[in-house]
């Protein structure tokens, strides 16, 4: 069992009107998705581009949508190498890149501004 919601879908039907809510199903993940990986396209391109004191966004976002292509291709070549990826590697990563820098990155700016504080004193 690959995908779990999409087994699940299979077997909605709505009496003799729709009864290939898959198809609906497809639809809207792959909607959903593309607007996923748009938004995060744009925030990357958006914080390089203020991160580089750059004047507009627009020149990285080719570039760097080529690089998530090319990524995304190289990344798992199968799926059970994907699956190996998300049972052994996700978590660590994710508690890193979603909690420790991010935390950090805070405790960083509360330094950053008290001494910046003391200085004007």
């Amino acid at each position: 069992m690959a995908f779990p919601t999409f087994t699940e879908v299979r077997y909605i039907e709505a009496g003799e009107v729709i009864n290939r809510f898959d198809a609906i199903a497809i639809i809207l993940w792959t909607v959903g998705l593309m607007i996923h990986i748009s938004l995060f396209l744009y925030g990357l391109s958006l914080g390089l581009a203020q991160a580089f004191r750059l004047d507009t966004y627009r020149p990285l976002v080719i570039p760097l949508a080529w690089l998530t292509g090319f990524g995304a291709i190289l990344f798992a070549v199968n799926y059970a190498e994907l699956n190996e990826f998300f049972f052994e590697s996700y978590v660590p990563l994710n508690i890193l890149m979603g909690a420790i820098i991010p935390v950090g990155l805070i405790v960083a700016l509360i330094v950053f501004r008290r001494n910046k504080k003391h200085k004007r004193e």
